[in-house]
């Protein structure tokens, strides 16, 4: 708020990201009714700020997502992320444009998924995918 921005989105990692402590359908549900709360005091406060409900959804190499299209529809935003299978070295458009498919995602995160000085990150069609 002191930056004056408006929207914060809080992307915790989906259930098939266990590594990094993801949550599944009910904690989803009960952070979304924390978030609702915290809104609601920011409202009453007279403050011009919104914590969105989304989050980062674990992506198969097929494109497909860990969580259930009931759950995903009462997010703000949800962000599409592959994070397995990242060592590919062959082309890997299609898998992209499955996930792009999904009609539950609207943001396409860390799509090469490059790690500086470790790995290269995905090959695909870039310019076909965007």
């Amino acid at each position: 708020m002191e930056r004056g921005y408006e929207y914060i989105a809080l992307t915790d990692h989906s259930k098939g990201l266990k590594i990094a402590g993801g949550i599944d359908e009910a904690q989803l549900e009960r952070q979304g009714h924390e978030i609702g709360k915290v809104n609601a005091f920011f409202a009453a406060s007279g403050k011009r700020f919104h914590v969105l409900r989304s989050i980062e959804l674990n992506l198969n190499p097929q494109g497909e997502g860990d969580m259930d299209a009931d759950s995903l529809s009462k997010l703000d935003i949800v962000l599409g992320c592959f994070h397995s299978a990242l060592r590919r070295t062959e082309d890997q458009t299609d898998r992209y444009l499955s996930a792009l498919h999904n009609p539950s995602i609207q943001i396409l995160g860390h799509p090469r998924g490059r790690v500086y000085n470790f790995r290269l990150g995905l090959t695909a069609d870039w310019p076909r995918i965007c």
